[in-house]
């Protein structure tokens, strides 16, 4: 345990992870994504004005975008939380958003270290650092470190053999983004293959069952969720890249490698 405290501290004291915590929190308070502004903000605050178990409706209800929020429940619901302390403070919720964003990256930042022991230097330079990563949350203001956190978690909790909690992270993620969904066959063949878990795969099952009937279930009665997340643009763009190989065939190339690599994991 003091081992495990010594890397923790290590971590969150290195020069490297101050630059990276003084370049988030730069572009947090300089910075306003148009995203935010326009979409994420502004239904979180809908959505918070009444008490409502279905936002995606009363936001459209409103004359709201369709784009403004493709997300599940689990999404909503890691927003809430400063969402609900900007609009007590009297903040923009501008910062609500980004507050939840920045501890979302420090808690992925964590789980990739129990995750990656003993590579604290390069997580630092490859993750925290990462322009890429930087530019997409605190710049255009996207959300998808939410769902990559709990992905991990549960690739985490997979390795502690912690099946339950697993289970319910990987349904979270889902929720969060519903193209984590890609992530579930390689789960299943990992659990499936390995004979110490497979004794064990009934519990990350019944799990994700459960998961999946409290945040998934509900998702489906909302027909304006629904529509926000299939009317996205962003899923058309999984069809984008093609390559006409004559006459009347179409090679669709994202789900086609997405095919080889399950097939290759598989094998």
């Amino acid at each position: 345990m003091f081992a495990e405290n010594t890397n923790i501290k290590k971590l969150f004291i290195h020069p490297i992870f101050f630059f990276g915590l003084v370049l988030r929190l730069a572009f947090i308070f300089g910075v306003v994504p148009v995203a935010v502004a326009l979409w994420y903000a502004p239904f979180l605050a809908a959505s918070t004005a009444t008490l409502t178990l279905d936002p995606w409706a009363t936001w459209l209800a409103g004359g709201g975008a369709f784009a403004a929020f493709p997300y599940g429940y689990a999404m909503w619901l890691v927003f809430l939380p400063m969402t609900l302390i900007a609009k007590l403070t009297g903040l923009p919720l501008q910062y609500g958003h980004a507050m939840t964003l920045l501890i979302a990256d420090l808690c992925l930042l964590y789980s990739l270290d129990k995750l990656l022991p003993g590579r604290q230097k390069l997580l630092l330079l490859a993750y925290w650092l990462s322009p890429i990563l930087i530019f997409a949350c605190y710049v255009l203001g996207y959300n998808d470190v939410i769902p990559a956190l709990l992905l991990i978690l549960s690739i985490l909790f997979i390795q502690q053999t912690k099946l339950k909690l697993a289970g319910a992270l990987c349904v979270a993620a889902i929720s969060a983004k519903f193209s984590m969904v890609i992530a579930l066959p390689f789960f299943a063949i990992y659990l499936y293959n390995h004979k110490a878990l497979r004794q064990r795969l009934a519990t990350f099952v019944l799990s994700f069952c459960i998961g999946l009937l409290l945040l998934g279930v509900p998702f489906l009665f909302s027909g304006a969720g629904l529509q926000m997340l299939f009317g996205n643009p962003e899923m058309d763009k999984i069809y984008s890249l093609t390559v006409d190989i004559g006459g009347h065939f179409t090679v669709y190339v994202v789900p086609l490698v997405y095919l080889v690599m399950l097939y290759w994991v598989w094998r």
